[in-house]
């Protein structure tokens, strides 16, 4: 990957486009973003080694604020006949043309274009259905799933426009050659791009030596530290507790690494095998909170037995064991706690055994994974108040589209009022239980994509069978969305259980397709690392600190019957680097899919500036029909007809957002699926028409009709007390519902 230096962006957008396109390249991109000074502006300049040469202007407005489009002249928003985006980049071409020229260069073929960041090309294509000449640039210009599909796709559409540009002769693709790379990027100097002579070691040492820096101010080795790291999901905190591991053994300290669960743990162990050992390095020790009390009850003699797998009864008893019979163990100079979160009472306990009053101590706290705990426990309680708070606000893991979907769903339920809400404040930056603003670094993606499998037949039968062709079908698209250089292993597939018919179907679907893959719900295997050629398989509760390029969730209808449903939803989202993915059987609709999928809508509708209410999907509303005659309509039986409600089409749908159709093939009634407001009165005329179909509906018949979403068991964390640290308002664990107003109407 080519290594770029700072650049100046006119407009935060531009930005976000140039870093979404530095991922893009697979070793045949080079580029040149806002080259200035004796040249006119140019936005982009790009060079495909195997293709051709580009100029291209970036265009940052929703299709909302495009009026006019041609080729000269375009009116955007209060601007009225300026110049045309396709003609802009013209010009940029021209000029740079002569600049290169003027100065004994050799200026390549190159193609003017446009990328319209917030534009997909659907919409384009629905906007301007009657405006063929529209249409016609439109095919020469790239959108916004050109740079968010990936590279093979992203290459494929600039090949397109190479040979068909929207103005001009196009020409035939063609490798550029070195020779004339190397003279642009002479004669261009400072606004150049250049390759990266950097291996992968080089630059994760690069890496390492960041989190060295940070663990060197927060944990110094002649200091007794006390350190609470607390953020959302992504913002680092493992590999914060990592880099102080590292540095402390480095400079002599035994370590002791503990976290909760055991495919956490073989990641961790994994990479502080590959630290460097030199001379006087001290030790680093990654064990699970059980493994260690079980270590424990066996070095020492102690005698308790585990019964009925209740651990917790265990620990706690190994521990009130050693403090009876006045066990000591190796107290550690360094202890680390992950997820601590879920860790209860006896924890406490545990350290004052395995630490000495000058040992140092940090943990990590994640927001919104709390699973086994409804409040936080008491020795926590205690540790933060004594320690140093330090908030981890950049999310560095996942996408901006998919954590705030992830956020959202979380934070709010189902009323669309709340959605909206909680919406506008998540894609603010503001996330309950954090006092900074929390800021996703990778700006540019999509939010999660639901995709419908079909199912062998229509009736509610738990087969694996029904499932089996339908998933094969979806696993195999998504082994080819893999971009060099991902590996089978940068797929993860979550499940609620085992013990479903969806679990055994997807086993099925991986043997039949011939893809290897390592099983970690069960628990042989958790103690082992998948292979590159491996598909991961994990629990929503295993999953947490790890993560993947692609992350595939499915059996959501199953998940939603649990008591902490939305908070294994919120971790499995956020596992995911570059792209969620959620399956579903066409015949399921999960009440945690429907929420996602209206949030996924406020987050389209807000990268386009439109209005979010008038871009939340409601519900279908089902009409039961007034009289066995198919042709009888409601209007009929009134003396007035009312006006009909019109059926709104949204102009923006994302491709991999599903809009459910609840019509019943086994139930007669009319649908009237309404997908989104056209106006403020259209739902008010929605519930006229079925306040006024309930009157006309006879006594003795009914329609079954599926519920709204509503909150699923236990809140995500129950409030527990805000505490000050340092004059900053933290609240740590908390309870969702406090934050979201949910008085009824």
């Amino acid at each position: 990957m080519p290594t770029y230096r700072d650049y100046h962006f006119a407009h935060p957008a531009e930005k976000a486009a140039f870093e979404q396109l530095q991922s893009l390249d697979d070793g045949h991109i080079h580029l040149w973003p806002t080259i200035e000074g004796r040249l006119p502006e140019t936005d982009l300049f790009l060079i495909d080694d195997a293709i051709g040469t580009f100029v291209i202007e970036l265009k940052a407005f929703p299709i909302s604020s495009v009026h006019q489009f041609n080729a000269d002249c375009m009116s955007v928003g209060q601007d009225r006949n300026k110049r045309s985006a396709i003609k802009q980049a013209q010009t940029q071409l021209h000029a740079l043309k002569n600049y290169v020229n003027d100065n004994d260069g050799e200026f390549p073929f190159t193609i003017a274009t446009v990328l319209w960041t917030n534009i997909s090309r659907k919409e384009w294509q629905q906007t301007w259905a009657k405006n063929k000449q529209a249409l016609d640039l439109g095919n020469g210009m790239l959108f916004r799933e050109d740079i968010d599909s990936g590279t093979t796709h992203f290459r494929r559409q600039l090949l397109t426009i190479y040979e068909q540009p929207a103005i001009r002769q196009g020409y035939t693709a063609a490798a550029v050659p070195d020779l004339a790379i190397q003279k642009l990027i002479t004669l261009l100097g400072n606004k150049s791009a250049e390759r990266s002579d950097e291996s992968d070691s080089q630059m994760l040492e690069k890496f390492e030596r960041y989190y060295r820096g940070v663990a060197q101010k927060r944990a110094p080795i002649d200091a007794t530290s006390r350190i609470t790291l607390i953020g959302v999901p992504g913002t680092g905190k493992t590999w914060q507790l990592l880099s102080i591991a590292k540095y402390h053994a480095e400079n002599g300290k035994h370590v002791l690494f503990l976290c909760y669960n055991h495919v956490l743990r073989t990641n961790i162990e994994q990479m502080v095998s590959s630290f460097r050992k030199v001379t006087g390095y001290g030790s680093i020790t990654v064990h699970t909170i059980f493994d260690h009390i079980e270590l424990l009850n066996k070095t020492g003699n102690l005698g308790c037995t585990l019964v009925d797998d209740d651990y917790d009864a265990f620990a706690g008893a190994v521990i009130d064991r050693m403090v009876e019979t006045d066990f000591l163990w190796e107290a550690y100079d360094t202890v680390l706690l992950d997820e601590a979160q879920d860790l209860k009472d006896y924890v406490g306990q545990l350290l004052e055994s395995i630490t000495r009053h000058n040992t140092s101590i940090a943990i990590g706290v994640g927001i919104g994974q709390d699973l086994y705990r409804d409040s936080m426990a008491a020795w926590l309680n205690d540790f933060m108040d004594d320690s140093e708070l330090c908030e981890l606000e950049k999310v560095y893991r996942t996408t901006a589209q998919t954590f705030q979907a992830a956020q959202i769903v979380c934070e709010a339920f189902s009323s669309e009022e709340q959605i909206e809400v909680v919406a506008k404040r998540v894609l603010a930056g503001k996330c309950h239980g954090m006092h900074e603003e929390v800021r996703p670094l990778r700006s540019i993606g999509r939010p999660p994509a639901i995709r419908r499998y079909k199912v062998e037949t229509r009736l509610r039968s738990e087969t694996a069978d029904m499932h089996t062709a339908g998933i094969k079908t979806q696993i195999e698209a998504i082994i080819a969305e893999l971009e060099a250089p991902e590996k089978h292993s940068d797929i993860l597939i979550l499940i609620p259980s085992k013990k479903s018919p969806t679990y055994t179907a997807l086993l099925t679907a991986l043997q039949n397709l011939e893809i290897s893959f390592i099983d970690f719900t069960l628990k042989a295997n958790r103690d082992t690392t998948a292979r590159d050629h491996q598909v991961r398989l994990s629990t929503f509760h295993s999953c947490r600190g790890v993560e993947a390029s692609i992350v595939v969730l499915l059996d959501l209808e199953r998940l939603t019957e649990r008591t902490n449903a939305r908070q294994q939803l919120y971790i499995g989202l956020t596992r995911a680097v570059r792209l969620a993915i959620v399956l579903e059987p066409d015949i399921a609709v999960s009440q945690l899919a429907t929420l996602l999928e209206r949030a996924a809508a406020c987050i389209n509708a807000a990268s386009t500036h439109q209005d979010f209410k008038k871009n939340i999907p409601v519900r279908p509303v089902k009409l039961p029909l007034v009289a066995p005659e198919p042709k009888q309509t409601i209007q009929k039986t009134e003396p007035t007809p009312e006006p009909p409600v019109d059926v709104v089409t949204p102009p923006l749908l994302d491709p991999d957002i599903i809009h459910i159709d609840d019509t019943d093939d086994e139930t007669e009634v009319t649908a009237v699926t309404i997908q989104q407001e056209a106006a403020a009165n259209t739902i008010t005329a929605v519930e006229g028409a079925q306040e006024q179909a309930k009157q006309l509906q006879p006594q003795d018949k009914t329609t079954t009709e599926r519920s709204e979403p509503s909150g699923f068991g236990t809140s995500i964390f129950a409030v527990v007390t805000s505490k000050k640290t340092r004059g900053k308002q933290i609240n740590a664990i908390y309870d969702w519902t406090k934050f979201v107003d949910v008085t009824a109407e």
